[in-house]
């Protein structure tokens, strides 16, 4: 009886740490997420045969996932409000309703999205970015 105690308070106590942390341990994401150094580049269109000028800015946001989030879903908050939830999958591709992209490895991710391509965004206007990050170096 006393050599199951051991052994069982080590396997509650675990259950209990890995539980409580905010990633899935042995997750094929968890090799991606990180603070990132995004520069990104966006312009407008509208129904006009306007297009306003292409701007480029830089954020450091981040890549990461929720618990409760499918294994095939990851985050990506690449600048202030801007925070995609894109289909992963086991190459690291990612996609979204208006995009996809790739993490090419562990420590960067680029993407292209158009607010055009998704159904009913694309009625007299829309923006496109183009998107580059690279993890922050720890």
């Amino acid at each position: 009886m006393k050599k199951l105690i051991l052994p069982t308070i080590i396997l509650i106590i675990s259950v209990i740490f890995l539980s409580s942390c905010k990633k899935n341990p042995f997750d094929k994401r968890n090799k991606y997420l990180g603070t990132y150094r995004f520069t990104y580049s966006y312009y407008t269109w509208n129904s006009t045969p306007y297009q306003s000028p292409t701007i480029t800015e830089e954020y450091w946001g981040k890549v990461y996932y929720n618990k409760k989030d499918s294994k095939n879903f990851i985050h990506i908050e690449f600048a202030q409000n801007m925070d995609f939830s894109f289909a992963i999958d086991s190459d690291g591709n990612i996609s979204v309703c208006g995009s996809n992209g790739k993490f090419s490895d562990k420590n960067t991710v680029s993407f292209e999205y158009s607010s055009s391509t998704c159904p009913g965004n694309g009625l007299g206007g829309g923006t496109v970015y183009n998107v580059k990050g690279e993890k922050k170096n720890k």
